[in-house]
């Protein structure tokens, strides 16, 4: 009896350990199996969470195709639209510390900027970035590292040297003579003299190339210069580099003159377009309008006008576009009546404006593409 007894309180102990077994595989195990992980159980998970204090980083730099874009890549996305914290070196026409101007890209890893300058093909460029608290940050609000030297990847196909025989006339604005006791010989293609009228001045203000260019304020301002071929009346190509702080409705910005006879002008026709007006031999006087120049002050433009009268060709352009017309394409055009013997740069009648211009350039070939190969090289080559 005593023996039985003992079995059956043996037997009770195993049952218990048996459902104590069966309850921890409920609580633990099938948990596990559902859901594969503790979680709502009395087992504790420690996890390590970790802030992000790294700096963004310079990844790359490339200059594109049309010598102004430059595309900045950084180790991952920066907010920032400063203008003011990256410049550019480079060793050719461009020059050093060039500003560059935020276009677009915040919020990505690659920001694109618009340089003050245009960088031609053989130049070599290294990129600097001094920035201030919260210029340019991550999305921890960790600046972007400053650094300098930095290479870039030059993919501009702008000509590194102007060479074509069909340039007749270059100037720079660095000097008003430029004879070659002047030391600026090389900005010439024929050695020209310009004549100041009333408050015409080199100014720094003025420049687009290099030190100076040349400030127009007022009514009766112009620069004067005899003209580099008497064919000038069949077929040119002008280009110049334009910066308008006020405008002037009808204000000339390129004439070509017979003694006191207006022959061809280019000038502002209302506030925001170009005009192109042409007199023949038969006194026809005829006017090419544009209809989407769009100008506004505080701008740089290169502008260029070409002509050719075997084909009663006319154009205007702006920065190496050609614009629409409102009135006067395909107007026929013949040659002046006299041969020019001056031209000059600005209004030189009463009125108030002031414009600032730069790099003067005038072809013999009506098709030369001023804008690509030539308006901010350093020196003409007529080789």
């Amino acid at each position: 009896m005593r023996q039985t007894h003992g079995l059956a309180i043996a037997w009770g102990m195993k049952m218990r350990v048996i459902k104590y077994i069966i309850a921890l595989l409920v609580v633990v195990l099938i948990p596990l199996t559902v859901y594969g992980d503790r979680s709502g159980y009395s087992i504790l998970v420690k996890r390590n969470v970790y802030a992000d204090v790294t700096a963004p980083e310079f990844s790359s730099a490339t200059i594109a195709a049309d010598g102004e874009t430059i595309t900045i890549t950084f180790s991952e996305p920066v907010t920032g639209t400063e203008s003011d914290t990256f410049n550019l070196d480079c060793d050719g026409a461009s020059g050093a510390d060039v500003v560059l101007t935020y276009a677009s890209g915040s919020g990505s890893p690659n920001l694109v900027f618009t340089s003050g300058e245009s960088i031609q093909s053989t130049e070599t460029c290294n990129l600097d970035f001094d920035g201030d608290a919260n210029d340019f940050e991550d999305t921890s609000g960790n600046d972007l590292a400053d650094f300098t030297d930095e290479t870039v990847t030059n993919n501009s196909a702008l000509g590194a040297t102007c060479v074509t025989t069909s340039v007749t006339f270059w100037w720079r604005c660095e000097a008003v003579d430029f004879t070659a006791t002047s030391g600026t010989l090389d900005y010439s293609a024929n050695d020209k003299t310009a004549n100041m009228g009333d408050g015409a001045a080199l100014a720094e203000a003025a420049a687009k190339n290099e030190t100076y260019g040349v400030d127009l304020p007022n009514g009766y301002d112009y620069v004067l210069f005899s003209v580099p071929s008497t064919t000038m009346d069949e077929e040119g190509r002008f280009g110049i580099w334009i910066y308008i702080n006020t405008f002037k409705a009808g204000m000339t910005i390129f004439k070509m003159r017979y003694d006191n006879d207006n022959l061809a002008t280019i000038s502002l026709s209302g506030t925001d377009e170009l005009s192109f007006t042409w007199i023949d031999s038969g006194t026809t006087r005829t006017a090419l309008v544009t209809d989407n120049a769009n100008l506004s002050t505080g701008t740089w433009y290169f502008i260029e006008g070409a002509w050719k009268t075997s084909t009663d060709l006319r154009e205007l352009y702006k920065d190496g576009t050609e614009l629409t017309y409102a009135s006067g394409d395909g107007a026929t055009i013949a040659n002046f009546a006299s041969d020019p013997s001056t031209f000059n740069l600005g209004d030189g009648s009463i009125g108030s404006f002031d414009m600032y211009f730069d790099h003067v350039i005038i072809s013999s070939d009506s098709t030369d593409d001023l804008e690509t190969t030539c308006k901010d090289q350093d020196n003409y080559d007529g080789s």
